[in-house]
């Protein structure tokens, strides 16, 4: 069943835009070299770099050899498997919590 949601009832809207309250870098770049170990796809430290803001697919097309891009979907499975199994280790930058309050 769908909720109706009231306006007058909202006190505020959070919106994190990447990497503004959340710290998740070095989660992604963490899930994007078991990406590359699981399918043998070597992942440079510019990779890295250059994946932040950047969607999941651009990032999988950049780092796939042209011969393998057909990997594309799993390839980005395979990111989005390890983010999932390690959310936990995401942190909240300084000062956010406060902020929020």
């Amino acid at each position: 069943m769908r909720q109706k949601i009231i306006i007058q009832e909202i006190s505020g809207i959070i919106y994190d835009l990447d990497g503004t309250l959340i710290s998740t870098a070095k989660l992604h770049e963490l899930a994007w070299l078991a990406a590359g170990k699981k399918f043998k796809i070597p992942v440079s430290s510019q990779m890295l770099v250059n994946q932040k803001g950047i969607s999941d697919r651009t990032t999988a097309l950049t780092m796939l050899p042209k011969d393998k891009q057909y990997l594309t979907g799993l390839f980005i499975g395979a990111k989005q498997d390890y983010v999932a199994r390690n959310i936990g280790r995401i942190t909240l930058f300084k000062d956010t919590e406060k902020a929020i309050n």
